[in-house]
């Protein structure tokens, strides 16, 4: 599996395990984190695939510059 597979399913992983009822997520700052480890996929993409996942799974989540 190349880093974006295993990228999405760690983002997948994380957001199931995220409490019921959580505040918004940061997506900027998930992606920094994961841009750590993933070195190889663009800053823009990451964001992408959470903002997709967030929304796949109805989480509330900031958007880029949004202050929490």
């Amino acid at each position: 599996m190349d880093d974006r597979g295993k990228l999405e399913q760690q983002v997948a992983a994380d957001m199931e395990a995220l409490p019921e009822g959580c505040a918004r997520i940061d997506v900027e700052a998930v992606a920094r984190f994961y841009a750590g480890g993933f070195v190889r996929i663009p800053f823009n993409d990451i964001v992408a695939m959470i903002v997709k996942e967030a929304e796949r799974r109805g989480l509330p989540h900031a958007h880029m510059g949004q202050k929490i």
